[in-house]
């Protein structure tokens, strides 16, 4: 009998071992298939990042899905990369490219060429103007540099498009705008017409703006209408860039392009500033008949924004400080309109001695403010704007503060709709050299009469000829977008006011009048540049001091400016606290609430296993 049971626990061990094994073959069988199956078959991504830059944008898997034929992207890769930070970008790269292939349903080709390495790879990438860039990395105590390639080329149904230098944080952008280029049917025209509208040969403060233009659509230069020239059929968009005494028939020709369902960007201002030389010198842009009749009118004067204001770096008494220049509002998102799409994503747009926009109703036009000033702007005369002094500044702001309350102001606004012409009574005749000499002359008599007091001696100017031709006015539903300085899109000798921000405000407006959509919304995942909230720079501006603390290297200060010091430190301080008390306490609610829901779990589960137990 214990023979027969040895046998039987013999048995059952054996067996025992032989179904554990066979459960763990199975088991890790199961993993691998598993892992096979859901790899090839399943995809499921979630970015949690607060840009949500890390997986493909739901434009971009669209754009990839509707294509009708085979795209192949040629990716020029150096595969052995030395840098750590250089190799990380690659890898990602070809997981982004991996991505939108695994989107495109078999219609999007990667092919993987090593420049490096490969005489033709290099020769084909370099007659497609695609250069390495030198990379330098860190190793041990030596510093290796290297030629690096990133580049992309697409190609799609006979059309070929060149991303030379491509990284993870623009990837997107780069990729799928150029894919959108390949895509699409035909050229948008973008019209680019500058000061008084005569022929330009491009080299001016608006280089940086056709450069922009040019890399998504076709560009034209726009000219002639003063000469009763239209504005061309092909356009689609005209950006209008500061306008300088614009003949009657350009506003006239601009005007009828706008009825015929033309789209405008207009940067219009009434005085430009040289710091170079601290002068202002006046602008007429010719254009307030026109604005008149949409309901709008352009300020005179310069806006003084004492809550949002850039620093200047200045020289006092032989040092360098940060000057908060009231004329320099960097607007945040605050203060763009959320529920427009063109400004809903933007992170900041910086304006540089902008003028105030006044607005009445229209029948038939829609006005939509995109972009104000804080509630601590005021208007001032323009002849200020030149004005770098601190003590001068500071004086100022508190005068400001003494005469009147700040209030915002509209210095960015769209108009839609259809657009009534104030030139019903009859179109201005095109520019007649002879006519206009003439003109010019009794003007200047006109004028030197009444200077004398002899107003009468002269007859009053009779204006400019009207032609006789058919006028449209409220004809076709068109837009406007009107900006009340220019500066912010220029580059000038005194510098570049066109930054990366800027940029992107730019570009975004035309994308938006020329009805892309895609590219507006792709231009919205571009990573933002966050800044680190001064709140002693925020409450001094909002006190209205204007320039560095004071520390007895300008002057002695009044009791009441050091009243008003005193004051701004204590906000900054309870800012901070309040700042730091919400951080801490959102840490402990959140780890009390973690610590109650681990409690409750265990209860639970004791309670559970009492049951089982009493059973």
């Amino acid at each position: 009998m214990s023979a027969i049971a040895k046998s039987e626990g013999l048995g059952s061990r054996r067996a025992w071992r032989v179904n554990a094994w066979t459960t763990a073959l199975l088991a890790v069988l199961i993993i691998v298939a598993g892992n096979h199956l859901a790899r090839t078959h399943l995809s499921f991504e979630r970015d949690l990042s607060e840009d949500q830059l890390f997986a493909p944008s739901p434009v971009g898997v669209r754009m990839i899905g509707e294509l009708d034929d085979i795209l192949q992207v040629r990716a020029y890769f150096t595969v052995d990369v030395k840098s750590g930070t250089v190799q990380i970008a690659k890898r990602r790269l070809m997981d982004q490219l991996e991505e939108y292939a695994d989107a495109s349903a078999g219609r999007m080709q990667v092919v993987y060429l090593d420049p490096s390495t490969s005489s033709e790879a290099r020769a084909e990438a370099t007659a497609l103007g695609i250069a390495p860039y030198p990379a330098r990395s860190l190793r041990g105590t030596s510093i290796v540099s290297q030629d690096v390639w990133l580049g992309l080329a697409l190609r799609y149904r006979g059309r070929e498009a060149v991303v030379p230098m491509v990284v993870p944080q623009i990837f997107e952008y780069a990729f799928l705008s150029n894919l959108r280029k390949l895509t699409r049917e035909s050229d948008v025209t973008i019209g680019f017409l500058v000061g008084r509208g005569e022929w330009s040969d491009g080299d001016d403060e608006f280089t940086q703006l056709r450069t922009l233009l040019s890399e998504q659509y076709r560009l034209r230069e726009v000219y002639g209408l003063a000469g009763g020239d239209s504005v061309p059929e092909d356009v689609s968009v005209l950006v209008v860039a500061r306008p300088t005494e614009l003949h009657p028939r350009a506003v006239f020709e601009i005007d009828q392009f706008v009825q015929r369902g033309g789209r405008v960007l207009l940067l219009a201002e009434r005085a430009d500033v040289d710091l170079s030389t601290r002068t202002v010198g006046p602008i007429d842009p010719g254009l307030d008949a026109l604005l008149a009749a949409w309901g709008v009118r352009l300020g005179d004067g310069f806006l003084w924004d004492q809550g949002l204001c850039e620093h200047l770096p200045l020289q006092v008494n032989g040092k360098t400080v940060q000057v908060p220049f009231p004329f320099w509002p960097r607007l945040p998102r605050e203060r763009l309109d959320r529920s427009t799409p063109v400004t809903a994503q933007l992170a900041a747009w910086s304006l540089f001695w902008a003028h105030p926009l006044e607005v009445r109703e229209v029948a038939g036009l829609s006005a939509t403010r995109l972009a104000w000033t804080s509630p601590d702007t005021f208007v001032v005369n323009v002849n200020e704007g030149a004005t770098l002094d601190p003590e001068a500044l500071r004086a100022r702001a508190a005068d400001l503060l003494t005469r009147a309350e700040g209030e915002e102001r509209t210095v960015a606004l769209s108009l839609s709709g259809r657009f009534p012409s104030p030139f019903a009574d009859g179109a201005p005749a095109p520019f007649d050299p002879i006519e206009e000499t003439l003109r010019a002359d009794r003007e200047r008599r006109r004028r030197a009469a009444e200077a004398s007091g002899e107003a009468g001696a002269v007859e009053p100017e009779d204006g400019v000829p009207i032609a006789e031709e058919k006028v449209l006015s409220a004809e076709a539903e068109s837009q406007v977008v009107i900006v009340s300085d220019a500066t912010w899109a220029s580059v000038t000798k005194v510098g570049s006011f066109l930054n990366d921000e800027n940029r992107l405000v730019f570009v975004s407006l035309v994308d938006w009048l020329a009805l892309e959509d895609d590219l507006l919304a792709l231009r919205a995942r571009l990573p933002r540049e966050r800044r680190i909230d001064d709140f002693l720079a925020e409450e001094r501006s909002a006190l209205g001091l204007v320039g560095e603390r004071l520390q007895g290297d300008l002057g002695e200060e009044s009791e009441s400016m050091r009243r008003l010091e005193t004051q701004a430190e204590r906000r900054a301080e309870a800012r901070r606290w309040r700042t730091m008390a919400a951080a801490t306490g959102g840490a402990l609610l959140a780890a009390l609430a973690g610590g109650a829901l681990v409690r409750i779990a265990m209860l639970l589960g004791a309670r559970t296993g009492g049951k089982g137990r009493s059973r």
